[in-house]
C-alpha cells in the first residue's frame, strides 16, 4: 500500500474514531451530570419535558439552511438554552435524551449511531453552557435583568462548542484546512446563535408569565422565522444560479471555473493530491456559424453542453464552457488510471 493510500485511509479511521470518540464521551457526560433525574419528576414537571420535547421536534422539523454554504441550522438550540435558563441542566438533558429516543424510532432513514452522535454532541453542549452558566452567577428561575453576563457567557460557549465539534468532523470528513471550516461555521452560525440567545430569553419569558400559551406563541414565531430564512436560502441559490451558469449551455460559466480552478489548485498543492484539466474545442465552429447561422451555432453549443453535463455527472467532475466554443473539464483527485476507468 502506497504512503498516499495509508495517509487517506487513516483519515477515514480518524473519521470514525472521533463520532465514536464523541459518542462515548457525551454518554459519560450525560451519565455524570443527569444522574437519573427524571425518576423524581412530578407530573406537572413531565408535562413541561413532554411541551419542551415538542417544541424540539417541530423545530427539528423546520429546519433551514444558510447561504453560502447551505449548513443546516434549526431553532431548537433555543429551546435547550431556555432549559437551562428556567429548569437547569438536568432537565435539558431530559428533553435531548426524548428527542433521541423519539429520533431513532420515527426517522430509520438515518442511522441510530448517527442520531446518537448528534445527541452526545447536544450533551456535551448543554453541560458545558450550563456549567458556565452557574460560573458567571446565572440561576435556574425567572429571567434576571442583572444576569445577561451569565446568559450570553453560556451562549457563547454552546456556540464554540458546536463550531469546533462539528467543524473539527468536517475537517476530518472532508479533508479540508480546519482553518477553512472552523471559519466557514463561525461565518455562516454566528447571527443564527446571536438570535438564538435572544429567542432563549425571549421564550424563558414567555414561559414564566404564559405557560404553555406562551411556548405555543414561541413556536409560532420560530417556525415562521425558519420559513423565512428557508426562502432566503431559496433566493439565493436562484441568484446564485444564474451568477455561476452559462446560459446557452447550462454549463457553470468562465468565471466560475476561474474561482474553482485556484481553489482546487491551492487545496492540490497543500494536500498533495492529484488535479487533472481537459480542455476541449470545437474545430472549425466559426465556419458553422458562418453557413447555418448563429441560431444553429447556439443550438450545437447547448447540444454539447447538456452530453458532457450528462456524461460527466457520473464521474463527479466538473464541465464548464470556457468561452466561445471551448470547454473545460476539471477532474479532482483523480489519475490517470482513474481517467481511463471513468
Amino acid at each position: 500500500m502506497s504512503m498516499f493510500k495509508r495517509l487517506n485511509t487513516f483519515k477515514i479511521d480518524a473519521s470514525q474514531l472521533y463520532f465514536i470518540f464523541i459518542s462515548i464521551t457525551g454518554s459519560c457526560f450525560f451519565i455524570l451530570f443527569h444522574k437519573v433525574e427524571f425518576l423524581t419528576y412530578t407530573p406537572a414537571q413531565w408535562v413541561w419535558v413532554y411541551a419542551m420535547l415538542a417544541a424540539t421536534l417541530i423545530l427539528n422539523h423546520f429546519t433551514f439552511q444558510l447561504p453560502p454554504e447551505g449548513n443546516l441550522q434549526s431553532m431548537d438550540s433555543s429551546v435547550y438554552l431556555a432549559c437551562i435558563f428556567i429548569y437547569g441542566a438536568p432537565f435539558a438533558l431530559s428533553v435531548i435524551f426524548l428527542n433521541l429516543i423519539a429520533f431513532i424510532i420515527y426517522d430509520r432513514n438515518i442511522p441510530w449511531w448517527k442520531h446518537f452522535a448528534n445527541f452526545s454532541v447536544y450533551s456535551l453542549m448543554i453541560i458545558g453552557s450550563s456549567y458556565i452558566y452557574k460560573i458567571a452567577g446565572g440561576q435556574t428561575g425567572p429571567i434576571q435583568n442583572d444576569q445577561l453576563h451569565a446568559y450570553v457567557a453560556a451562549l457563547i460557549v454552546y456556540f464554540v462548542l458546536n463550531v469546533l465539534l462539528i467543524g473539527f468532523h468536517y475537517y476530518l470528513h472532508y479533508k479540508s484546512s480546519l482553518y477553512e471550516t472552523l471559519k466557514s461555521f463561525l461565518k455562516d452560525t454566528l447571527l443564527v446563535y446571536l438570535s438564538t440567545l435572544i429567542l432563549s430569553l425571549v421564550l424563558s419569558i414567555l414561559i414564566v408569565q404564559n405557560g404553555i400559551f406562551g411556548l405555543a406563541l414561541f413556536i409560532a414565531v420560530s417556525v415562521m422565522l425558519s420559513y423565512s430564512y428557508k426562502q432566503l436560502f431559496k433566493m439565493y441559490n436562484e441568484i446564485q444560479e444564474k451568477a455561476i451558469k452559462d446560459q446557452r449551455t447550462g454549463l457553470f460559466n468562465h468565471s466560475y471555473f476561474e474561482n474553482l480552478l485556484d481553489t482546487e489548485i491551492k487545496k492540490a498543492k497543500n494536500s498533495d493530491e492529484p488535479l487533472s484539466l481537459a480542455m476541449i474545442d470545437i474545430d472549425d465552429f466559426k465556419k458553422y456559424n458562418d453557413q447555418f447561422g448563429h441560431l444553429k451555432g447556439d443550438m450545437l453549443l447547448g447540444f454539447l453542453g447538456s452530453f458532457l453535463k450528462k456524461e460527466c455527472e457520473p464521474a463527479e467532475v466538473v464541465v464548464a464552457r470556457f468561452g466561445g466554443e471551448e470547454f473545460t473539464i476539471l477532474m479532482l483527485d483523480m489519475t490517470r488510471r482513474k481517467r481511463m476507468n471513468s
